[in-house]
């Protein structure tokens, strides 16, 4: 199967026991660690210990919108937002607050297992390095001069794709689609990710990494001047 998920450690966050069980029998068969939440306590207690490849995540949880799990948060993988509410002001909500894709339920296993596939870095290389900057694919983590950067999980997908592509322009519609593999429903988020983004690294690094250029788009700088 060309999106088989395997060999990942996934989180569930979901209320719903006997679809969480479901869920986790699916995955777990295809050799994958699955830790599941029923809360947004219990999902920040397991983030807390484990470095995971992506969460699913419920937005109605028993002690709070599970928007809530994503607000601060520096260092959290892909997180897919799979739920009920379906109107467009909350599903831009989840992508702002650093969400990488949205999916309704009802929602067969075999179909999130391919929305998944789509949304995880690939586990070939566990570093990328330029400009004293290094992500850690594996624990989802970029540091500068061995100084944590404080990514949240959009920023360092967004400074994974740039680093990954120095020396060439891409529009903000274009780094969503290219990441998230889904046309741009709202340019707004993409480009507030890429603003602040460009304000941390500049902050750490006392240069301008990524730069923008009328009609070109921006631009991860390949050669330091």
């Amino acid at each position: 199967m060309k999106n088989q998920v395997s060999g990942r450690r996934l989180l569930f966050v979901e209320d719903d026991i006997e679809f969480c069980n479901q869920l986790k029998t699916y995955f777990e068969a295809r050799d994958n660690e699955v830790v599941v939440a029923h809360s947004i306590k219990t999902a920040r207690e397991a983030l807390s210990g484990l470095p995971f490849d992506a969460v699913v995540l419920d937005l109605l949880l028993p002690d709070g919108d599970g928007i809530e799990l994503l607000d601060g948060a520096t260092d959290l993988p892909p997180v897919l937002i799979l739920t009920t509410v379906n109107n467009e002001y909350d599903m831009i909500e989840g992508f702002t607050a650093g969400a990488c894709d949205y999916a309704l339920k009802p929602c067969s296993p075999e179909l999130l297992e391919m929305r998944l596939s789509l949304r995880l870095l690939p586990p070939v290389h566990s570093t990328v390095q330029m400009h004293g900057i290094v992500l850690d694919l594996v624990k989802r983590e970029g540091y500068y001069n061995d100084e944590p950067l404080k990514l949240t999980g959009s920023e360092f997908n967004i400074l994974h794709f740039f680093m990954t592509n120095a020396g060439q322009y891409f529009r903000a519609e274009a780094i969503y689609e290219k990441l998230w593999h889904a046309p741009s429903l709202h340019q707004n988020s993409i480009k507030y990710h890429i603003f602040n983004l460009r304000k941390k690294l500049t902050f750490a690094t006392g240069k301008s990494l990524i730069e923008a250029e009328y009609g070109k788009g921006y631009v991860f700088v390949k050669e330091l001047q």
